[in-house]
């Protein structure tokens, strides 16, 4: 009787682990055969996550139908504390922080004081000069994404591919350091020249422009346009345009609205002639439509390798700074994405077959109300400093008490870039002691709440929903400055007397959209616990059945292989 209970149960085990191997086995199968063909990862540039909140009642197209059809994460952020264009696609590209894959801003200082831009190739790459058509903005200059020091997911699509039917890999942009961020090494970047008004790339990309990209040029680029003219997607008087301080341009770095009955010019006396044009829908459209013919010329629905596509929409960034995202140009803008949004997943989806296509979209990192308006709002500790009356303080101070001139070099995003030769001249305890003093000094201000050295930064430990720890994580090396600044909400240290900026930790700044949808593939959901954006390529590399980057430090995204659509 017992031998029969033992074989009994014996049985039942076998019966359990064939059962679960045939279950692994026809999930692999369905990973395979789910597995799209073409990915597309739209990273829109200054896209806060409190657009949504605000203009969800009027959001009718593509952004409505992810919300809907897509894998949702309503509290999605960036985990660092200087967002900006460089990090944050560095960190969409790479699955790490800053502190990781060594891009801590848009650029910064090495060693020796000099700045550095994250654009500029220092000679890492064997050639990455950019192609020059005409005059171009770009002479003399060498480009690539050298400065990133690890792998991103772009690198292991293609390695992950056999040499014969090697995987492709793009990015396209309007800015150059977006499509390279996102590019990194193996992928192919390519980018506006607002000088010439082509697209353009750099050798250590292409050996010569492709053929379709010559042919955009040609027949689409902007290069015969006088003007263009910007109206409103709904009528003016609409419910969509009812928003406090949407008409005022007090505080705004240009004072003149974009959206009028004049026209945009596109001034080519100007050294950038397309500067306004790039600030406006027509600029999005024009990128839509370059992905457009990459994708009629690059892949086919029975290709024998897949596609990843990134497609780093700048505009609204471009124009945010200036305008602020109260201002009618901001809100019209993401009406407008709304709308191309829609019509360009439509026409992926045709070309490729409706489930072929896997879409996400998201942001690189969001953006802080202009501080005046928040201020008329009623956020009373919002205060605009300008920075470099107190670089003058802080140096008269140190050359009184240290006999010590021009001590403070610069500010760069949120930190103070020290003199490194003047600092030279001052042993090891007087160096500690100047910091120290210029410390305090500046914990006097009420518009800031902390204030660190490297090395005590490098020192620290916070608890993960600490927004300081965003701070340690954006440790790389010596690419911050002596003394790294941490402002008080809605307060902004900054050169400029109007716009706005976004190089904060907080919600406004960090949190952003982020929507998975394949159709067909996940069940719509929408995930309210917190998440952080590079869990986004950790998730992409698992969904397209290739190595993920080997510095990315953060797991899946819930939510995506919990209920698959059948």
């Amino acid at each position: 009787m017992r031998f029969m209970r033992k074989r009994k149960t014996l049985l039942t085990t076998w019966l359990l682990l064939v059962c679960s191997i045939a279950n692994l086995m026809s999930l692999n199968q369905d990973l395979v055969q789910k597995r799209p063909k073409l990915t597309i990862i739209m990273v829109v540039d200054q896209f806060a996550h409190h657009y949504i909140q605000k203009l969800r009642p009027h959001l009718n197209h593509g952004i409505k139908m992810l919300l809907e059809q897509g894998v949702c994460y309503e509290n999605a952020c960036h985990p660092h504390a200087i967002p900006e264009t460089c990090p944050g696609h560095s960190s969409l590209s790479t699955g790490t922080v800053p502190t990781y894959h060594g891009v801590t801003g848009n650029r910064w200082y090495n060693q020796d004081g000099k700045p550095v831009e994250f654009i500029e190739d220092e000679g890492r790459a064997c050639s990455a000069e950019v192609f020059r058509d005409q005059e171009t903005t770009y002479d003399d200059h060498q480009r690539s994404s050298s400065h990133i020091m690890v792998d991103a997911f772009a690198d292991q699509f293609v390695l992950s591919s056999p040499q014969e039917k090697r995987n492709i890999a793009i990015s396209l942009s309007i800015k150059s350091k977006a499509a390279m961020a996102t590019a990194n090494r193996m992928g192919k970047a390519i980018w506006f020249d607002d000088k010439t008004g082509r697209f353009t790339s750099s050798k250590h990309y292409y050996n010569k422009l492709p053929n379709w990209l010559e042919e955009f040029n040609e027949q689409k680029a902007p290069t015969k346009l006088e003007n263009v003219r910007w109206e409103t997607l709904y009528p003016r008087t609409s419910a969509a345009y009812d928003f406090p301080h949407i008409d005022n341009y007090d505080y705004a770095a240009l004072d003149f609205p974009l959206i009028s009955e004049k026209p945009i010019p596109i001034d080519r006396d100007n050294e950038c002639p397309y500067d306004l044009y790039n600030k406006t829908p027509h600029s999005n459209q024009l990128l839509f439509d370059l992905a457009k013919k990459c994708i009629d010329s690059t892949i086919a629905p029975n290709a024998p390798n897949d596609m990843v596509m990134w497609l780093c929409l700048s505009s609204l960034d471009l124009l945010g700074h200036y305008y602020g995202p109260d201002s009618l140009e901001a809100i019209d803008m993401v009406y407008h994405l709304d709308q191309q949004i829609k019509e360009f997943m439509l026409y992926a989806q045709y070309k490729m077959g409706k489930s072929n296509v896997l879409f996400a979209l998201t942001g690189d990192h969001g953006i802080q109300p202009i501080q005046e308006l928040s201020y008329k709002k009623g956020i009373t500790q919002a205060q605009r400093v300008m920075v470099q009356p107190l670089i003058e303080k802080m140096n008269e101070f140190i050359e009184e008490k240290y006999d010590l001139k021009n001590a403070v070099q610069t500010f760069e995003s949120t930190y103070f870039v020290m003199n490194k030769q003047q600092m030279a001249t001052k042993n090891t305890e007087e160096q500690a002691a100047i910091l120290t003093d210029l410390k305090d000094m500046l914990l006097q201000e009420a518009s800031i709440k902390r204030v660190w050295t490297r090395d005590e930064l490098h020192k620290a430990t916070f608890r993960t929903q600490d927004v300081e720890s965003y701070y340690k994580n954006h440790l790389y090396d010596s690419r911050l400055g002596e003394l790294i600044i941490m402002p008080q909400p809605y307060c902004l240290l900054t050169r400029y007397p109007k716009g706005c900026s976004h190089n904060t930790p907080y919600d406004y700044d960090t949190h952003v959209p982020l929507i998975v949808y394949q159709h067909g593939r996940f069940a719509p959901k929408t995930i309210t616990q917190k998440v952080l954006i590079p869990q986004l390529p950790t998730t992409l590399s698992y969904l397209l059945g290739v190595v993920q980057p080997s510095a990315g430090t953060f797991p899946v995204l819930p939510g995506i292989f919990d209920e698959e659509s059948p």
